[in-house]
């Protein structure tokens, strides 16, 4: 698919920015995603700060923009199986793995991919103990229902 030809159909089409960051916190690239009407590939692109340079928002998002329009990387996804989420894990996977992304990049979505891991994990520690409370409440309001509480 042509990138050009779909942010022209710009009626549908959504342009998504995700900044990956240093161990700082400080954004180090920019990353565009072109997401079609129908939601079953993903156009990518991006841009990395180059040494000296100071982050612009505007400019990162610009470069990415063109990067993911000349380069046309192209994710297929299935958005009826997966959740924004995942897609984005898989598109900075591709990032993370790319030789030719500059290392401080692989290195910012190496980063990106171990907190989202993280927060994962935590949300489903979260909704374990949820459903525990949840069970533990229930045995209660059982065992006061039998034993005229």
């Amino acid at each position: 698919m042509n990138p050009l030809a779909m942010i022209s159909d710009s009626r549908s089409v959504q342009v998504k920015y995700l900044y990956l960051r240093d161990r700082d916190r400080n954004p180090v690239s920019c990353l565009a995603m072109i997401v079609p009407p129908r939601r079953l590939e993903v156009v990518y692109g991006l841009s990395t700060l180059g040494p000296g340079d100071r982050f612009e928002k505007r400019v990162g998002r610009q470069l990415a923009l063109g990067n993911a329009i000349e380069e046309k990387k192209l994710l297929q996804v299935q958005w009826t199986e997966a959740s924004w989420h995942e897609i984005l894990t898989e598109i900075v996977s591709a990032v993370k793995a790319d030789k030719k992304t500059p290392q401080k990049a692989r290195d910012a979505a190496k980063r990106w991919l171990r907190m989202a891991k993280e927060q994962r994990e935590k949300m489903a520690q979260r909704a374990r103990e949820d459903e525990m409370l949840k069970q533990a409440a229930n045995a209660w309001l059982c065992y006061a229902s039998l034993s005229g509480e």
